[in-house]
């Protein structure tokens, strides 16, 4: 499932409301909801493990966006 605009986001936020900033959340779970490969996150955020808590998450997507955007 590919999510894209306002509606996509509204809909992945929603997903996630319920989740705590330290809580576990699976990257088949992510990849399902952004429209990502899993593959594709791990090797774009740096990450080994297969979940990843919603405060990791976060601080690894800003440094993904610094990245991207000061190339």
């Amino acid at each position: 499932m590919i999510t894209t605009g306002i509606s996509g986001i509204k809909n992945v936020k929603k997903k996630f409301e319920h989740i705590t900033e330290n809580e576990k959340v699976s990257l088949d779970t992510l990849a399902e909801l952004t429209g990502f490969p899993k593959e594709f996150i791990q090797d774009e955020l740096g990450l080994i493990s297969d979940e990843i808590t919603l405060k990791n998450l976060r601080m690894n997507m800003l440094k993904y966006l610094e990245n991207v955007t000061s190339n």
